[in-house]
Formats: structure tokens, C-alpha cells, sequence
């Protein structure tokens, strides 16, 4: 055998040799990816907050998060921070550390020690917590007056224990928040509610003399200082009302609207019936669509200056067949009406 047959021979068993290794190494590493649970978990039974003496001065949580605390010094490596509304009182939200002294399901709650927190500088009410890189939590948004998203956010600095606030781009209640990948370190804020809005239809511009009738959607954010948004105009691309004045738009609670009847821009009584419902909740946009056939029921006569209301119907499921009552008004010969449809 010749020196080059025996190197290549010596080779092919080294590539054998190291082929068994690797997968004597794969297959150990294998056997070693099941972990073993240190506690196999245990529910304990219900108990009030830590630091709370009754029931009624617990602490009624809609949220709470994970804060990185401190292992030196024996200060607690996990602290939580749960809230409901947090105000008028500290019974709404608290600062709790996870110092683990019992192993025993039924002590759990002797783990947790209740520590000092001011207000954040927002009502947290709904809004969402995510834990940032360096172990801070982050609260995006809130709300204002319970029924208005927040245009703030609220970091929890752990390791001095209090709050900075910063503005955000938007409003948003019941928001999300996504943990961006590393190396990042940003959070994600989507989705929410804005505030709810005042909606005008119609009527007459200001203008030389009495002006003329206007069929825009003038929309009123309802928040503490109060904006108006964009008006909505017909672009002639989806069905639109006329213009008109002394017309009725009546409303329900959450929407949709209906507007019914006025005079035209050329003087003529209008009898029709739209809805005027919002169909994006971000772009806080509205969409309007002729109600025609309804129900059979004799359509009232074409009026202006009448009343109009509308069911506030409390069950959901039957929201879109209340029923909306018209009273009243002026013919075309400017005789008063007395007749509810």
C-alpha cells in the first residue's frame, strides 16, 4: 500500500471518528433539552391583596405587570404592579414585591410585600403595560373622563420606583402593545379607541344673506379640551344626502344616526331617511346609506321643522331595529303638523 493510499485511509476514519462524535454530541444534547419542572405549580385559594386587612379595601385589578427588581442585597428580584383605575384612591393600583420566602401554595401570599408608589402621571384605567429591555414597565395610554383614550404613556422606573410620563402620536384606549425584536428595544402601540364625537349635519354656511344649505358632517371629538376634526364631504363617489336645513339627525348612544326630512337647497320638502354609521374606528371615518322599504309601514309626509328621537333601546342584539319616532313640523304651506310617526 502506497503512503498516499494509507493517508487517505487515515483521513476517511478521522471524518468517521468526528461524524460519530457530533452525533453522539447532538443526540446528548437532545437528551438534555427536557427540562425538569422545579415546582410542578399548585392553585392557591383565593385571598385579599397583601397589605389589605377586608375584602372591600382590596385592590379591583383590571391589569397588572412584571417589573424587573434587584437581586443584591436581598432586595426582591420580581416586582408587580396591578391597577384599576388607580384613582380617587391608592385602593385602585399598587407596587407589590415578590420576595419568595414560602414554598407552601397556601402562603404564596406572603410573598408579596406591599411597597411604597406615587400616581402615574395618567389614569391607567384600560390601558396596556409592556415590559421594557432594561426592565422598566411601560403604560401605553389610559383614559380621560372613562370614555376618552389618553394621548400619554407612563414608564415605571424600577429602579427608583417612580413614573415619567411622555406624549404619544395618538389617542388610544383598550390599545396593544407588541415588544419589538432586540435590537430595538421599542414597544409597539396598535389598535384602541379614540374619543367619541358630536356629529353635525347640514343646515346653512355662513355666508352673504342667509348663506346657502350644506350637506358636510361636521364631527366634534368630545375630550376635557375639546377638537374638531376634518369635516366629511360628499366626494361623489359614495351615496351622499342632499343639502338641506331644519332637518333631523337622531342619534343612539354608540350610533348609528338617522336623519330624516328639511328643505332642500332649491326649497323643496325632502322625506327621505338615511343612516350614518362609522365604518372605521381608527380613521374614525362614517359612511352614510338610504333606508328604503321600511317595514311596509305607511313613510310620513315630507316635512321640515319637526322632532325627531330614537329608541334608546338598551339590548344590543336589537339596537339596529329601534324604532325612531317623528312628531310634527311645517308642510310646504308652512301649516304646523301634528301627526307621530
Amino acid at each position: 500500500m502506497t503512503a498516499h493510499a494509507r493517508g487517505s485511509q487515515v483521513r476517511s476514519a478521522s471524518r468517521l471518528v468526528l461524524a460519530a462524535a457530533l452525533s453522539l454530541a447532538i443526540a446528548t444534547a437532545g437528551a438534555h433539552a427536557q427540562p425538569t419542572a422545579h415546582h410542578p405549580g399548585a392553585w392557591t385559594t383565593a385571598d385579599k391583596w397583601p397589605g389589605r386587612t377586608t375584602w372591600p379595601s382590596s385592590v379591583w385589578a383590571v391589569h397588572m405587570g412584571l417589573v424587573r427588581g434587584d437581586t443584591l442585597f436581598a432586595r426582591p428580584h420580581t416586582k408587580l404592579l396591578t391597577w384599576g383605575s388607580w384613582y380617587p384612591n391608592q385602593n385602585d393600583g399598587g407596587l407589590w414585591a415578590w420576595n419568595p420566602t414560602y414554598d407552601d401554595a397556601a402562603q404564596a401570599a406572603g410573598n408579596l410585600t406591599p411597597l411604597p408608589v406615587a400616581f402615574p402621571p395618567l389614569n391607567p384605567f384600560c390601558g396596556t403595560m409592556g415590559s421594557l429591555p432594561n426592565g422598566d414597565g411601560l403604560i401605553v395610554s389610559g383614559t380621560e373622563r372613562n370614555i376618552v383614550g389618553e394621548k400619554k404613556s407612563a414608564r415605571f422606573v424600577h429602579q427608583t420606583g417612580t413614573w415619567v410620563g411622555a406624549a404619544m402620536n395618538d389617542r388610544r384606549w383598550y390599545g396593544n402593545i407588541t415588544q419589538l425584536p432586540t435590537p430595538t428595544g421599542k414597544l409597539l402601540a396598535t389598535a384602541g379607541n379614540k374619543y367619541d364625537h358630536m356629529i353635525l349635519f347640514g343646515g346653512r354656511k355662513e355666508g352673504p344673506g342667509d348663506g346657502a344649505p350644506a350637506n358636510d358632517v361636521q364631527r366634534y371629538g368630545i375630550t376635557n379640551d375639546g377638537r374638531w376634526d376634518p369635516a366629511l364631504v360628499d366626494n361623489g363617489t359614495v351615496p351622499w344626502p342632499d343639502e338641506r336645513e331644519h332637518h333631523t339627525l337622531a342619534d343612539q348612544r354608540l350610533g348609528p344616526y338617522y336623519l330624516y326630512g328639511g328643505k332642500g337647497a332649491s326649497g323643496e320638502l325632502l322625506g327621505d331617511v338615511w343612516q350614518l354609521a362609522r365604518s372605521n374606528d381608527h380613521l374614525q371615518s362614517y359612511r352614510w346609506s338610504l333606508v328604503t322599504g321600511i317595514g311596509g309601514a305607511v313613510h310620513p309626509a315630507p316635512r321640515w321643522r319637526h322632532a325627531a328621537a330614537v329608541d334608546q333601546t338598551p339590548n344590543e342584539q336589537d339596537r339596529p331595529r329601534a324604532p325612531m319616532y317623528v312628531y310634527g313640523g311645517e308642510d310646504a304651506s308652512g301649516i304646523p303638523l301634528g301627526d307621530l310617526s
